[in-house]
């Protein structure tokens, strides 16, 4: 999915510095650290969108900040990501009781709760290296719901020069929402560093 954008990119933007993401997606009991595809994704798109982009391998804010300023880069971008899963047991039961409470005349009201929370990546326990986001991908399920944050900091010290939370909901098992949130990313720091 492309985004055509009625803006040019300012060339005295300069680079951006893309810091290794925050990136986690729940695997059976763990959490797999996605944090390489997903930084891969965002460095590729941004310069797909004219912007000179650099990954650093630091998700730790003052080497980042500093390692990007040697590189003469301008502006860093950090990223983070958070999963929100409900069990699918909690689909069906939910599923069954509603069907169960048309039968009888009155309804029997059952609390069960199995939401599984959301991931981070301070959990990650699998790293992965060499993957694309389209495969790791397929760690998402129908339901989930997935946030994606960035913050695009000045590395001369002035301040923060966009931030927002991007999100969407996983319409079936494996669902492209982490492309998407990464286009929407990367239109909007091309829309901060615009003219």
């Amino acid at each position: 999915m492309a985004f055509v954008t009625a803006f040019s990119v300012n060339s005295a933007a300069g680079c951006v510095a893309v810091a290794l993401p925050d990136a986690a997606l729940k695997q059976g009991a763990q959490n797999r650290n996605i944090s390489a595809p997903l930084q891969d994704a965002l460095t590729e798109t941004l310069q797909l969108r004219g912007l000179e982009a650099k990954a650093f391998p630091s998700q730790q804010a003052e080497t980042v900040m500093a390692q990007a300023a040697q590189a003469n880069c301008q502006q860093v971008l950090f990223t983070s990501l958070s999963q929100e899963r409900k069990s699918r047991w909690n689909k069906w039961i939910s599923i069954g009781l509603s069907a169960g409470s048309h039968h009888s005349g009155g309804g029997i009201g059952v609390g069960i709760s199995t939401d599984l929370g959301k991931s981070s990546a301070g959990k990650a326990t699998t790293p992965v290296t060499g993957e694309s986001l389209a495969e790791v991908q397929q760690l998402i399920r129908e339901d989930d719901i997935i946030t994606l944050n960035y913050e695009l900091k000045r590395t001369d010290g002035l301040g923060t020069t966009g931030t927002m939370d991007f999100e969407r909901k996983a319409a079936y098992d494996g669902d492209a929402v982490l492309q998407q949130l990464v286009e929407q990313i990367s239109l909007a720091v091309a829309y901060d560093l615009a003219d």
